[in-house]
């Protein structure tokens, strides 16, 4: 029965590397970066074996950055253009949610919206300024 490799739980037929102490800190000091679960398992061990291939790209710096970006990329909203980020993108709670949340469940009219005379729903509009005059001066763009 062939062994399975310490990183990617695969049989190691081929490509095989034995990994000693040295090596063995090398891939707990990853483990610990990449924030994958797999440190407990490393630390525990003296020597093991894996992919060379595999221990290369566990270990390499930008192979830990690449996969951190692609992890963290994942928790975050999808965007449909594939583009970075935006805080306009992320989840936010708005005054209804919240008012539900909190078991008030309060009629539209009561929350910033009025009703229309074919029973039609539209926001209601202000002409308050944004943010008081000290603050928008303060801005330059």
């Amino acid at each position: 029965m062939a062994e399975k490799s310490l990183i990617c739980e695969c049989d190691v037929a081929s490509d095989l590397c034995n990994v000693g102490e040295k090596k063995m800190r090398g891939l707990v000091n990853a483990s610990d970066l990449r924030k994958d679960g797999k440190v407990e398992g490393f630390r525990n061990k003296k020597h093991g074996v894996v992919h060379a291939s595999c221990r290369k790209e566990y270990t390499r710096a930008d192979s830990i950055k690449r996969f951190l970006r692609e992890a963290f990329s994942e928790q975050q909203p999808s965007t449909s253009h594939g583009g970075p980020r935006l805080r306009s993108a992320e989840v936010k709670f708005d005054f209804k949610t919240i008012q539900q949340c909190l078991n008030n469940y309060l009629p539209p009219t009561e929350w910033g919206w009025n009703r229309g005379e074919d029973g039609s729903l539209t926001p209601v509009t202000t002409k308050d300024p944004v943010a008081p005059e000290a603050i928008l001066n303060s801005i330059f763009c």
